[in-house]
């Protein structure tokens, strides 16, 4: 298995915050589990928030700020003669 960037980052994360938690004598024991990683490592970064593969007619993308940081959204513009 190779390693990027990121995941050597993750795991020197899981470890430095494991070893506080042991000197701390907040644990004796660290188990990393799929239920607390999140206490490691974060929530997870969102990498897309693509709806379409490709805009259609009428739509377009915009951006905009909400808690969880930037979040493109989608806007339909329709054109209708009476």
């Amino acid at each position: 298995m190779k390693l990027c960037d990121k995941d050597v980052f993750y795991f020197f994360q899981v470890f430095r915050k494991a070893a506080h938690k042991i000197v701390n004598k907040d644990l004796e024991n660290i188990s990393v589990t799929e239920g607390n990683l999140t206490d490691f490592v974060g929530k997870p970064v969102f990498t897309s928030d693509r709806l379409y593969e490709q805009t259609p007619p009428g739509v377009v993308m915009g951006l905009a700020w909400t808690a969880m940081g930037m979040k493109l959204t989608s806007q339909f513009f329709g054109v209708w003669s009476s």
